[in-house]
């Protein structure tokens, strides 16, 4: 599953900052003269800072979930670690009626609700292999197999009950979820997968 790649990548750069000032050290022991320590250190330090510029270029700065940009990186690392035969689900997920939540108390809560509902999914798929991230505005996508679809979904449910049944402001919240699943030998058509379940969160919406 790709979010196994992505942070196999995250392990290989934290190995990097680690391994580069230990092997200056060796290096520098077995010639006499040879100064590596202080470019293997200055180098480890350039990773760092490229690990978190990308972490801030992909990451949602309200919910500190994955943004929009990480949507098609997601997709790509998917397909490379797609095995053939499982069958793979992406999940849209919207705030019902959440304009009229912004008009009526504020755009200030409304960060609040996208708060929360951020906390709802990392909950539901706390150990679940899946990947989540805020596609936008009151939209957030999970991508995740489709074996652990469904309970994914009702845990999205059940940990937004428990929201509900400990928020004292008077708003119960809701959301509209639509789905698609396709597997590694249909990804070549993957725009009509993402329209199939934004399509489908929307029927969802209208009922």
């Amino acid at each position: 599953m790709s979010d196994n790649i992505i942070e196999k990548k995250s392990c290989a750069i934290i190995a990097k900052i680690y391994v580069l000032p230990i092997i200056g050290v060796i290096i520098q022991n077995l010639f006499y003269g040879l100064s590596l320590i202080w470019i293997c250190v200055v180098l480890s330090l350039l990773l760092i800072f490229i690990n978190f510029q990308n972490k801030r270029i992909s990451t949602d700065p309200l919910t500190q979930l994955n943004n929009r940009c990480q949507f098609d990186v997601y997709l790509q690392s998917i397909q490379r670690g797609m095995t053939r035969g499982v069958r793979y689900s992406i999940v849209f997920i919207d705030v019902d009626k959440f304009k009229k939540i912004n008009d009526y108390y504020g755009h200030v809560y409304g960060d609040r609700v996208l708060i929360a509902v951020a906390g709802v999914l990392r909950q539901a798929c706390e150990e679940k292999g899946a990947i989540i991230g805020r596609y936008g505005g009151d939209e957030f996508y999970v991508f995740c197999k489709t074996a652990i679809k469904d309970e994914i979904i009702k845990r999205i449910y059940k940990y937004l009950d428990e929201y509900n049944g400990t928020n004292n402001e008077g708003v119960i919240l809701s959301l509209s979820i639509g789905t698609s699943d396709f597997e590694a030998e249909e990804f070549r058509d993957m725009e009509s997968f993402v329209e199939l379940a934004d399509k489908a969160m929307y029927e969802n919406k209208m009922k």
